[in-house]
């Protein structure tokens, strides 16, 4: 049995180099974008909340006007609200200990965009990672009800849609 090697003997030059780099850094961030935009693209018209030690921040990013918002929690109990595109625009805000109900009597509406709507300031009855909410109504004009997707935070995936 014999031992032998073949050897090919071949030139690289800086050029293959940066040429090889740059085809790899561009694979790399590829993968990376494409795995940050699936976790942060919630879609055109979705709901979501960020949740903190004493305190939930509602978010909303809609396509088309709102005129009225419900939405209804489990696993918290409000205890005030302030802050947000709802009070800094006057809208009627109003809550009890689980749900939020917010309209205008001048008829305002909320527009396209991706708004914070409301800080509640808040009491866990289970830790935050039991939070969920129960029930969410989106009104357009006329009380149109509207299709809008409830993202969960804590799991990363949408948990409850309005018109299903």
């Amino acid at each position: 049995m014999s031992n032998s090697k073949v050897i090919y003997k071949t030139k690289i030059t800086i050029q293959d180099i940066l040429v090889l780099f740059l085809a790899l850094s561009f694979i790399i961030g590829a993968v990376i974008n494409h795995t940050q935009e699936q976790e942060l693209s919630f879609g055109d018209n979705v709901v979501w909340t960020e949740l903190k030690d004493t305190q939930m921040d509602l978010w909303i990013k809609n396509s088309e006007d709102i005129y009225g918002i419900q939405f209804e929690f489990d696993g918290v109990n409000f205890i005030s609200k302030e802050g947000g595109y709802l009070l800094d625009n006057k809208f009627e805000a109003s809550h009890n200990e689980r749900m939020i109900l917010a309209f205008s009597f001048q008829g305002k509406a909320i527009p396209p965009g991706e708004h914070m709507l409301v800080t509640l300031n808040l009491s866990y009855l289970n830790g935050k990672s039991n939070v969920s909410i129960k029930d969410m109504v989106i009104a357009g004009e006329g009380g149109k009800p509207l299709d809008y997707g409830y993202f969960d935070t804590n799991i990363k995936k949408e948990t409850l849609r309005t018109n299903q």
